[in-house]
């Protein structure tokens, strides 16, 4: 029982972020609820974190957009990848993918499978400025969901043949 919004903002999600480089790693765990009338608590861990803001994916009408991992080759240079929610009605889901140049976060062109009506990232790693790799799961609405892997050249990202061996579901949640 009890209201709508008190219910969706008991079940924030909990999330951890490390980012390493070669000066050492910081971590930063907190939670969070996308739905504007709950608050984001991220409390720092270790370095020096700060909440930022980044720009949403705009359409004709409102928009989810969601971050789901995040890499650092430096300062000036970090990557997070998720999805969108499309302004298509036929389509559900959409890559998503920023990048922080030190000052201000961007959204940068990403593929997506053709026909495909839900793709998404779930995790990035970048070796350095022209060699970034994400993953996450793209289907057209049936099974199989399939592997997704996309690569970062220092000009454009482009996707990356990759096997899909289950019939069913085949996801690829993690890159080291």
């Amino acid at each position: 029982q009890g209201d709508w919004s008190s219910d969706v903002c008991s079940s924030d999600l909990y999330y951890k972020v490390t980012s390493c480089t070669r000066k050492g790693c910081v971590t930063a765990t907190g939670t969070f609820e996308t739905f504007p009338n709950c608050p984001d608590i991220v409390p720092p861990i270790s370095g020096s974190w700060q909440k930022v803001s980044s720009p949403n994916v705009s359409g004709a009408t409102p928009l989810h957009n969601e971050l789901l991992g995040v890499a650092a080759v430096a300062e000036s240079d970090v990557w997070a990848v998720g999805w969108a929610q499309g302004s298509d009605p036929s389509i559900s889901k959409r890559t998503l993918i920023q990048h922080f140049d030190g000052n201000l976060w961007s959204i940068v062109p990403s593929p997506n499978p053709h026909n495909d009506i839900l793709s998404e990232l779930h995790s990035v790693s970048a070796a350095s400025a022209n060699d970034v790799w994400a993953v996450g799961s793209s289907h057209n609405g049936g099974p199989p969901v399939r592997t997704l892997i996309e690569h970062w050249d220092g000009t454009q990202w482009s996707i990356v043949p990759s096997p899909s061996p289950d019939t069913q579901l085949n996801v690829l949640n993690e890159i080291g």
